[in-house]
């Protein structure tokens, strides 16, 4: 990843590790997952709206947060 810029190195390292696919089976499989997925979903049901901080503070770089925003809407 050397000689690459942040973004370029965090992505291409996020796909190195096969991070995304890891981390939806983790979101689908873990039982601590599934709680807490469990809680959001009926929180949101209750129309409380919830946000969702993120360290990688641009567009260009990829983000767990976004995955499991995905996850959770899917789940409603």
């Amino acid at each position: 990843m050397q000689g690459m810029c942040d973004e370029g190195a965090h992505n291409a390292a996020w796909d190195e590790v096969g991070f995304e696919d890891r981390y939806r089976s983790h979101l689908s499989e873990a039982t601590g997952a599934q709680e807490a997925i469990a809680e959001l979903t009926d929180r949101l049901r209750d129309d409380e709206q919830l946000i969702f901080v993120c360290f990688e503070n641009t567009d260009q770089k990829r983000c767990h947060r976004t995955l499991l925003k995905e996850h959770i809407t899917e789940q409603q």
